[in-house]
């Protein structure tokens, strides 16, 4: 979790492949450090990104974090 006073919550993204653009899993940030992805199909990697969002009127977003790679076997 970030440190940040201001912190709304995070927006969670997924590719579907390497050669794939990141779409958002929460249109809305979430306030939570954790997010289940039910969406998934075995065998297939998805990498995944993450960025804060504060409170502010017009809502500023970090930049994403580190991509991780998951697949359910």
């Amino acid at each position: 979790p970030g440190p940040e006073a201001d912190l709304a919550g995070y927006i969670v993204y997924r590719s579907d492949a390497a050669d794939q653009p990141f779409r958002p899993l929460t249109p809305q940030p979430i306030s939570s450090t954790t997010y289940a992805d039910t969406g998934v199909r075995r065998g297939v990697r998805y990498t995944y990104v993450v960025s804060a969002v504060d409170s502010a009127p017009s809502a500023n977003q970090s930049g994403w974090s580190d991509p991780a790679e998951e697949m359910l076997p």
